[in-house]
């Protein structure tokens, strides 16, 4: 079934809360019968992950990993973190049959790594984590075949053991976004990615505006004092229109609870595809400047309020971002917009 080997197992290769959500509705469209192992070890995705479970009613995951704090900087302690889980990634990949189907996320990911260079031992199938899909099967339909690993900072040599770049000539893609197609021989398969009708609340409007952050100062993506600018020109519109200002922050997200203590900041305990299904609120518009939510909520829940991305100077030549908020506009339908006045038109139809 669309690039699957029918003989072998069905393993989901789980390093966000966004991804358990998604492995478990492909497992649901398509039929499969499949172990979900999570490989993460940040406190907080495990946690998100957990609530997730009990609403889907899942139960047959596993985890690879114990929780450990997100704000560890002891170096020594990283090294020791980073080296354990290498090392366990590499004992899971020889678990894996040569007919198995092993679902990935985020190629990228350094914890993928050995997973990613070890393909041909087994049959390799990706599936989304985010918006970063967008950026990937783009540059598979270019040409582009070699998958990029970041350094890491802490395990430079771990890189002579295995290639730097892995080549994957043909891949199956499964992706909740419409329009992509990869390159010519690889095999992008549609995932409707509906979630269960009983998850789905009846909402009432608010006069609230809920902006979704990210860790765009921590990341270096965003300068902290042009984020800022950006967060008060909304709270400035909120103001005028006499609109409650939310701010729903990342799980890894520190800078703007040091920055703005007086505002309201939200962090939900479920990632927030499910969080907003399973809410009995909804404001009159969400808006964020390259969070891969706005997407993800236009698939899975649809037009049910204002979805909003924010155009600003700082990231026009940023190519993940760019590509993210083109495909959005042109694909979706969502818009971008650079201006209060515009934002106040979106919103109430006035400037």
């Amino acid at each position: 079934m669309f690039g699957l080997n029918p003989d072998g197992r069905n393993i989901f290769l789980i390093t966000t809360p966004f991804q358990f959500i998604l492995a478990n509705l492909i497992k649901d469209e398509f039929k499969l019968e499949a172990e979900l192992i999570v490989v993460t070890d940040l406190d907080k995705s495990l946690e998100q992950i957990d609530e997730s479970a009990k609403y889907m009613n899942v139960n047959n995951y596993r985890k690879m990993f114990k929780s450990v704090p997100l704000n560890e900087h002891n170096k020594f302690k990283l090294l020791y973190k980073e080296v354990f889980r290498y090392a366990s990634m590499l004992k899971l990949k020889a678990s894996f049959k040569r007919h198995d189907n092993v679902f990935v996320g985020l190629a990228t990911s350094p914890i993928n790594r050995p997973i990613v260079c070890g393909h041909k031992d087994y049959n390799l199938v990706f599936f989304d984590d985010g918006t970063a899909t967008i950026r990937f099967l783009r540059k598979r339909e270019t040409g582009e075949k070699n998958i990029n690993f970041p350094k890491s900072s802490l395990l430079h040599f771990y890189t002579k053991f295995y290639p730097r770049f892995a080549t994957l000539n043909e891949i199956v893609y499964y992706t909740i976004y419409p329009g992509l197609r990869g390159g010519k021989n690889d095999t992008v398969v549609q995932v409707k990615a509906n979630l269960p009708s009983r998850l789905i609340k009846n909402k009432s409007e608010t006069d609230e505006i809920w902006f979704i952050g990210g860790p765009l100062v921590e990341r270096r993506v965003i300068p902290d004092d042009i984020y800022a600018r950006e967060i008060k020109n909304i709270l400035k519109v909120c103001h005028d229109l006499n609109l409650k200002f939310v701010y729903f922050s990342h799980r890894v997200e520190k800078w703007i609870y040091e920055n703005f203590p007086e505002m309201e900041i939200r962090q939900p305990s479920l990632p927030w595809e499910l969080f907003f299904a399973l809410s009995e609120e909804k404001p009159k518009a969400i808006v964020s400047i390259m969070s891969s939510v706005i997407v993800n909520l236009s698939i899975l829940s649809g037009q049910i309020c204002q979805l909003i991305y924010l155009d600003i100077d700082h990231i026009g030549e940023n190519g993940v971002i760019k590509e993210m908020q083109d495909y959005a506009k042109r694909v979706l339908k969502i818009p971008v917009i650079s201006s209060r006045g515009e934002l106040k038109l979106m919103i109430f139809g006035e400037e």
